[in-house]
């Protein structure tokens, strides 16, 4: 009888420590911090940024694939690791901080063993983001991207140089990223810029996203928004973030109903932070829906977040997008059941 216990012990324990590992929420995460390049000054902050971002993670319920100041090798190995996490995802993360490059409209993240002395290096030296976004969309899910990789890198002046005739080709920081469907893609800065890497800890922009990832009841435009307000006010309006997004819906990382209101920007932050080229109009007034919402007493200057506003609840938005006359009405939606608000003009009420 013993004999037959410690066989099921072992056969249970086989079974456990060989099972994949998934998010209980379905939540995957990939950090990559890379700063000690042999090839190049090495940059303090981006493992700092890693470590916390992996640990700010965590925290909010993501099954986190950590690396730092990783080879070419060990880079590929965690982004393998990560796509055998994906099977079944539902939201789908990836943050990187370090040195990356474009080169003739692609974008490159370079791993710290990386030597670009010669144009056939490229290829054989980085990583092609678009390996790891291809994972990503490989199936239909949420998919976060954060990209802190627009540092001043030496590495590309060194690769426009063997380029020769062709160094335009050589772009300075991250070019613009098409994206698929449900996918967001965010920025240190604005595209064809250099970002800061910072004199704390952390960058500026991974100090602001640190900050607000984890405010609860915020969608992650909402996020956004602030981090851009932040890292506008930190650098003296030097950097500022920006986001490409086809999200059809609100992305709440964290359930709460903390309004965006309740954390102001900083006081030397712009009045109001540029808004994101992504966000959806609102739909004209005769394309209003049918059903009679439940309206809130309250008139808003900006949408609330997912977890605010019931599903049968509308809301009044006075941002100032509706001719003069009418107003903005925000009526539910929902992006755990695939239903989007609805988003109209309809006239003020007396």
């Amino acid at each position: 009888m013993r004999r037959l216990a410690g066989l099921l012990l072992l056969l249970i324990g086989t079974f456990l420590t060989s099972a994949p590992t998934l998010a209980s929420d379905g939540r995957v995460a990939l950090v990559i911090g890379n700063g000690a390049y042999k090839n190049a000054p090495e940059l303090p902050n981006p493992p700092n940024d890693a470590a916390d971002m992996a640990a700010a993670l965590r925290r909010i319920g993501f099954d986190v694939v950590e690396g730092r100041n990783l080879a070419k090798r060990a880079m590929e190995d965690k982004i393998r690791e990560f796509s055998h996490k994906l099977d079944n995802a539902k939201v789908a993360l990836f943050f990187y901080a370090g040195h990356g490059l474009q080169v003739g409209g692609k974008n490159y993240l370079v791993p710290i063993d990386a030597e670009l002395e010669r144009p056939g290096d490229l290829d054989f030296e980085t990583i092609d983001i678009g390996l790891v976004l291809a994972q990503m969309e490989s199936d239909k899910r949420v998919n976060l991207v954060f990209l802190d990789a627009c540092r001043n890198n030496p590495l590309a002046r060194s690769l426009a140089r063997a380029l020769g005739t062709r160094s335009a080709a050589v772009g300075q920081g991250l070019a613009s990223i098409r994206s698929g469907l449900g996918t967001m893609i965010a920025y240190a800065t604005q595209p064809d810029n250099v970002a800061l890497d910072g004199n704390g800890r952390n960058s500026p922009f991974t100090t602001a996203l640190l900050k607000y990832i984890g405010t609860p009841g915020w969608d992650i435009s909402s996020v956004m928004r602030h981090v851009r307000a932040d890292v506008v006010a930190a650098t003296s309006d030097r950097q500022v973030p920006w986001d490409h997004s086809s999200l059809v819906g609100d992305v709440v990382l964290v359930p709460g109903s903390t309004s965006p209101q309740a954390v102001a920007p900083p006081s030397s932050a712009p009045a109001s932070p540029p808004s994101q080229p992504s966000a959806p109009p609102p739909v004209p007034a005769s394309r209003a829906t049918s059903a009679v919402p439940a309206f809130t007493n309250e008139v808003l200057k900006s949408e609330p977040p997912l977890g605010q506003l019931p599903t049968g609840a509308a809301v009044l938005v006075d941002d100032g997008t509706c001719p003069s006359g009418q107003i903005k009405q925000v009526i539910g939606g929902n992006m755990a059941t695939q239903q989007p608000r609805v988003r109209s003009c309809v006239a003020r009420r007396q």
